[in-house]
């Protein structure tokens, strides 16, 4: 008897230690999913703008009548928008002039949190659409990868010490699609469009903006299709400023 009940204590501790590490296991593969659905985020994050376009106030940044927005669909934090372009143009409609910014900042990584690219800038003077191209980027975006994007803004704030932030986020793919990129080549402005939406080629459709702008029909089209209608009378304002690169 005290044989068996010694093998039922051993059994037992062997069975609880198991246990315990599965749960462990468990819950650290609960915990990486969590941060790979939903990358760290800079702090002081604040309200986040409204899909409509209506004012959201983030932390001490200037109120305004418009939010920060980034000129794609809103999407599902693990479901990119895809490129065909190895440095594409992102857009943005930025509230903000730039003298209440004391900095911007452009960093995109990999999946596993590696930076790819990071870039500062400077905004152009008055509030409105906003490029910022990867050309001054070392690296291209490969091909079937996909990269998390974070597009952040320093306000400046002469009652706090400290900047107070807003940001947009995202993330991307570049795809390889040789027969689009032909269709693409002999399409309309406005054809061109609906290739990218069929194709999910969210980050591309507001390359020529400046074109797409000219063309009143054309670009309500654009805003609807992203859910920025109320942005359809505001102006270009033109490309950021770099300041710095600093590459991984």
């Amino acid at each position: 008897m005290i044989r068996f009940n010694s093998i039922v204590s051993i059994t037992l501790a062997v069975l609880l230690e198991f246990l315990l590490g599965l749960g462990f296991a468990i819950a650290q593969t609960g915990l990486a999913q969590t941060i790979k659905s939903n990358p760290p985020q800079p702090p002081n994050r604040g309200t986040p703008s409204n899909d409509d376009g209506t004012p959201a106030t983030r932390g001490n940044c200037p109120k305004t009548d418009l939010s920060l927005r980034s000129i794609v669909p809103n999407t599902e934090a693990e479901s990119p928008g895809f490129t065909l372009s190895e440095y594409p143009i992102f857009w943005f409609y930025v509230p903000y002039e730039s003298d209440d910014i004391s900095q911007g900042i452009l960093r995109i990584e990999d999946r596993e949190g590696n930076l790819h690219a990071q870039v500062s800038f400077i905004l152009p003077q008055t509030p409105g659409f906003v490029s910022v191209p990867l050309q001054w980027i070392e690296k291209p975006l490969e091909k079937n990868k996909q990269y998390y994007w974070i597009f952040m803004l320093d306000c400046e704030s002469p009652e706090f010490a400290e900047p107070d932030r807003d940001w947009q986020q995202g993330w991307i793919e570049r795809v390889d699609r040789p027969d689009l990129e032909m269709q693409l080549q002999t399409a309309t402005v406005e054809q061109r469009l609906d290739l990218y939406w069929e194709n999910q080629i969210w980050y591309d459709a507001p390359t020529n903006l400046v074109e797409i702008h000219q063309l009143s029909s054309t670009w309500r089209k654009l805003l609807q299709t992203v859910g920025m209608e109320s942005y359809a009378s505001e102006p270009i304002a033109g490309s950021v400023e770099l300041v710095e690169d600093e590459e991984p």
